[in-house]
């Protein structure tokens, strides 16, 4: 997911591509916004190498926005931002993570190649939520796009549950706020990507979504976990760094 926002921010010239992520919130609440400097790396800001280690950070500040402690990923990065020094690392991080980072770099380089963004309707939503979010335990999208709701797909196969997942992305945004007409799966381990329209897939949209809303009011019960939002889906976090 963020390295197709990073990608988004290099095309329209926003230098603070994290802007209104979890990532970006991590950051301002932790007071480290030294942290992509602190790394040890080439410091060319348009290496391959250093683009994917700021896509891995940005997935690992997600991940510990959601989860409230610091990813192990991102701890070197925080000593060394308290200690205004550059971070070092060690064999056991180094045998954790260097994979990660180049299986990154692969990754993102093919994300420019295969999926073009239309040029007017850019604006990024990162992790939007819905009318209904709260009824099925605090629901949110990778991302959306201009008037597309947008899937990140890391692992090589496009499942059911993929599919599914953004259908019910379209279902519960029941009053329209994103005035989403259009549903992206973005898969760079393929190196493709796959749109369809809201045309394509419901005959009258809003019926749909009136019927979907009656069902989860039926049988979803709005209690405490609902309502605080607390619902993570695990499964989605390795599709956060791309």
């Amino acid at each position: 997911m963020y390295g197709i926002i990073k990608h988004l921010g290099y095309l329209d010239n926003r230098e603070n591509w994290l802007e209104k992520t979890h990532a970006s919130t991590y950051i301002q609440n932790a007071k480290l916004d030294r942290i992509f400097e602190s790394w040890i790396g080439d410091n060319d800001s348009t290496s391959m190498t250093r683009e994917a280690v700021e896509c891995v950070i940005a997935a690992a500040l997600d991940i510990s926005y959601r989860i409230g402690k610091e990813h192990g990923f991102i701890k070197p990065f925080i000593r060394a931002v308290r200690s205004n020094s550059k971070m070092q690392t060690t064999k056991k991080w180094d045998s954790q993570w260097v994979s990660t980072i180049n299986e990154t770099k692969e990754l993102i380089g093919y994300i420019a190649r295969f999926h073009q963004w239309e040029p007017d309707n850019r604006h990024v939503i990162p992790n939007p939520t819905f009318k209904l979010s709260n009824s099925i335990g605090g629901a949110e999208a990778d991302l959306i796009v201009g008037n597309t709701v947008v899937s990140a797909i890391a692992h090589q196969t496009f499942s059911h549950h993929d599919f599914h997942e953004l259908i019910a992305y379209v279902l519960l945004d029941t009053d329209n706020t994103y005035g989403i007409n259009r549903l992206t799966w973005v898969l760079p381990r393929r190196q493709t990507s796959l749109t369809v329209t809201t045309s394509e897939l419901f005959r009258n949209l809003q019926q749909s979504r009136k019927e979907f809303k009656e069902m989860v009011e039926e049988n979803y019960l709005l209690d405490d976990f609902n309502s605080t939002g607390d619902g993570i889906d695990l499964s989605k976090y390795n599709a956060k760094y791309c």
